[in-house]
């Protein structure tokens, strides 16, 4: 417990400091606001530098993590069972399923970061007005949500198809190498040279339709601040009450909208991510499941 004599001291720094603030002039006090604005921005720029090269580092360290074990883990299979595996499909985990899943952990840190901002615009808001918080809250979640799940089942069958399609184009490449010579002598490379045209274009089909639709839930978010912005005028005009009257409670509207539109732009942008990039996360770590089991059998 804090005793008389520390509560004392407490008070009278902070009269000591209320009544420096009052003796300061206008000017002063303008002089002394800036540089707490400047050393406010350049601590959060700093925190944010912070959090975004542990965030590097984590994900660097996980991959290359992952990427040992994985390489150990085909290394030391048997000849036969490494043979029955498909090659293209070992070449495609190690080199873009593992970068995927380290982009699907650097979404999942997104999340947990954008969470931690929303929890505190919300708190800082919500001395304000209550009301308006909870209400524009409650349609951005929806929004937001709705454009989630009308589309993330298509988004994993997309990101599926092109993982599948990766894969050929590996094993179109090692024919190539491989059977250069036979290729040549049998005329055979506008055919292998057709069927990897064919693949790829499909590929970047599915993976351009994923990009565009990852893309959209700002502008979508932002059109339903306008909307409702725009609805609330209309409806006041209807009923012909003066919108000079709103004005406030419009200013509102649109400086919450502004804080809350990039966090649930992040939010359902992130989420999309993670499930257009889930097939090589899952078998990533169908993978290194299998280690783990291959060990686990070694010991006993």
């Amino acid at each position: 417990m804090i005793d008389q004599k520390d509560f004392n001291l407490q008070y009278m720094n902070l009269d000591f400091a209320q009544n420096y603030l009052l003796s300061l002039s206008q000017k002063d006090r303008i002089e002394l606001i800036c540089i707490l604005i400047v050393c406010l921005f350049i601590f959060k720029n700093f925190f944010h530098a912070a959090i975004t090269f542990y965030q590097g580092q984590v994900v660097k360290n996980v991959k290359i993590f992952i990427s040992q074990k994985l390489f150990s883990y085909y290394l030391k299979q048997n000849y036969l069972d490494l043979v029955r595996k498909n090659s293209a499909v070992i070449l495609r985990i190690l080199s873009m399923d593992i970068g995927n899943t380290s982009i699907y952990i650097i979404n999942l840190l997104n999340l947990l970061k954008e969470s931690l901002i929303l929890v505190s615009i919300i708190c800082l808001l919500f001395f304000s007005n209550k009301e308006i918080i909870v209400f524009l809250f409650l349609i951005f979640f929806f929004v937001a949500a709705a454009f989630y799940l009308l589309n993330r089942k298509k988004l994993f069958q997309r990101g599926k198809k092109a993982q599948g399609l990766n894969s050929n184009i590996f094993n179109i490449i090692q024919k190539m190498i491989g059977l250069f010579k036979e290729l040549k002598i049998y005329n055979l490379s506008n055919y292998i040279y057709n069927d990897y045209n064919n693949k790829i274009k499909e590929t970047e089909k599915y993976l351009f339709i994923n990009y565009f639709i990852i893309s959209l839930p700002r502008l979508i978010l932002e059109l339903s601040a306008v909307i409702l912005i725009v609805s609330i005028i209309f409806i006041q005009l209807q009923q012909e009450s003066n919108v000079m009257n709103i004005l406030p409670f419009l200013s509102l509207v649109v400086v919450v909208s502004i804080r809350l539109i990039p966090v649930f732009n992040t939010f359902t942008t992130s989420l999309s991510v993670l499930k257009s990039i889930q097939p090589s996360f899952d078998l990533v770590f169908s993978e290194l499941s299998n280690l783990r089991k291959i060990k686990s059998e070694k010991k006993n």
